[in-house]
């Protein structure tokens, strides 16, 4: 009996020790992000990275979204959205600007194909950076919103992991300065 109990105990601590992993070097999970990274700073995504992406991947997404927003007329706000990311790739650094051939680019809720920063209008709003892996390479065109690649990924998902960032404005939105024309992430494939 009690080889059967460590036995159990061996196979569920090592697939948690397995299980894919996520983390950034630019905020701890459940934490506060840097100014740096949303509209009041210089609106460049954070660091992100991850592992243990289980056999048989085919693909990666990665959202970044504010649920929070649920409680205000706009719903939740989708600030990235990445999609067909080779499931080789184990990171995307801060400012990313060359993306992995193939990669496909979702349109957040500002309109655009890049990474949009947190913005809150009023309190702390939590930021979740969700990373799945996919057993199959989605076919969307870019420009597809979440909701269309969350769609497409149904019945595809082998694993799932999040990372949670929280910001809060330093000053209500009608006092922000307006960003420079320029300052977000173009979007270029690199060719490696």
């Amino acid at each position: 009996m009690f080889r059967l109990f460590t036995t159990v105990l061996f196979i569920l601590f090592a697939n948690d020790a397995m299980a894919m992993k996520i983390g950034s070097k630019d905020f701890a999970d459940g934490h506060n992000m840097h100014r740096h990274f949303t509209c009041e700073g210089m609106d460049i995504s954070p660091e992100i990275h991850w592992s243990h992406v289980p056999d048989g991947t085919e693909s990666l997404v990665l959202f970044m979204y504010d649920p929070d927003a649920l409680r205000m007329p706009c719903g939740v706000v989708d600030h990235w959205v990445l999609f067909n990311l080779p499931p080789n790739l184990r990171s995307l650094p801060q400012g990313v600007k060359l993306f992995p051939e193939g990669t496909g680019f979702g349109r957040n809720s500002s309109g655009s194909m890049t990474y949009k920063g947190p913005c809150p209008p009023v309190g702390r709003h939590h930021y979740f950076v969700r990373l799945l892996a996919l057993d199959t390479v989605l076919d969307l065109p870019n420009g597809a919103s979440r909701t269309e690649v969350l769609e497409a990924l149904i019945g595809h998902v082998i694993a799932d992991v999040e990372i949670i960032g929280r910001y809060k404005s330093r000053q209500p939105r009608a006092t922000r300065p307006r960003r420079a024309v320029g300052r977000q992430n173009s979007v270029k494939p690199s060719h490696s």
